[in-house]
């Protein structure tokens, strides 16, 4: 009975779930996308929003698009997620669809899933070195050669920052599993800085875990590669689902739709257009 019990619990979590005609989409996130989502879709539907304006997180970003494409078919439940890994670990076990957040295409698992359209494009996410206000030594980086006497602190999960990060010659790079615990190395000054996205304020300057980070002026890091959405094949109605959502995909782009919301988030910024790159080469 036991085991009769697991299969029809294993079928359940798979089936799809029809709401008033529209199939039931689990995306897994973390809280702050979530909460971040809820505030936005409190006294309007996702389909009606078009200001992003300083919408703190790339995520919040992809979910609402997300939902508009996905609007007419399906009705999307979120599922709670600690972290990026564990998000892509409760899709890969068939508790989701898909994940919120768009992943890299050197991270897509090699079978099992849809890949939508790139999200975004090779060359467009930029990223900035963030420190303290009160380290004003790596605030003088204006080169690469200028790396050499400071130190970076990422994840070696991350698999595009660490392999940048190891390219740059540095002093020291190291691995720590959370983000809370980069920032409060960087905050402890046992590490110079991390790499952070841009944030949409005046001054450029994001919350990271807590902390207060600002960039250093007139450098930034351009992260290799395309991002892209994964859907689970594990899921009945999968293939209907990847289909719209990535023909929506490549209307948003094609009409630079979703560009101009991660222009307006801070996440793409105009304002570091003609920063340096330091790993141009």
């Amino acid at each position: 009975m036991k085991n009769v019990a697991y299969v029809v619990s294993c079928l359940l979590m798979l089936a799809p779930i029809s709401i008033f005609g529209k199939t039931l989409v689990k995306l897994t996130a973390q809280q702050e996308i979530i909460q971040g989502y809820s505030e936005l879709t409190k006294n309007k539907e996702c389909h009606q929003i078009t200001d992003f304006t300083n919408v703190p997180h790339r995520g919040i970003v992809e979910l609402i698009f997300t939902c508009k494409i996905l609007h007419d078919i399906a009705t999307i439940e979120l599922v709670k997620a600690p972290n990026y890994s564990r998000s892509l670990a409760l899709v890969a076990e068939g508790y989701a669809m898909m994940p919120v957040e768009s992943i890299w295409k050197v991270e897509v698992p090699k079978s099992g899933f849809y890949v939508s359209e790139p999200v975004i494009e090779e060359g467009e996410f930029e990223v900035g070195l963030y420190t303290t206000p009160s380290n004003k030594a790596v605030q003088n980086i204006k080169s690469k050669n200028d790396l050499k006497d400071f130190s970076a602190v990422s994840s070696e999960n991350w698999k595009i920052d660490w392999q940048i990060l190891n390219s740059l010659n540095l002093k020291n790079v190291y691995s720590v599993p959370k983000l809370e615990q980069m920032a409060i190395m960087v905050d402890n000054n046992r590490a110079d800085f991390l790499l952070w996205k841009f944030s949409g304020r005046d001054d450029l300057a994001s919350d990271v875990a807590g902390y207060n980070l600002i960039p250093v002026k007139g450098v930034k890091i351009a992260l290799k590669g395309s991002r892209h959405f994964i859907i689970s094949k594990k899921h009945p109605d999968s293939e209907k689902i990847f289909q719209t959502l990535n023909m929506g995909l490549k209307k948003v782009r094609e009409s630079r739709e979703l560009q101009e919301a991660f222009y307006q988030s801070g996440f793409f910024n105009k304002r570091v257009k003609d920063w340096i790159t330091l790993n141009s080469d």
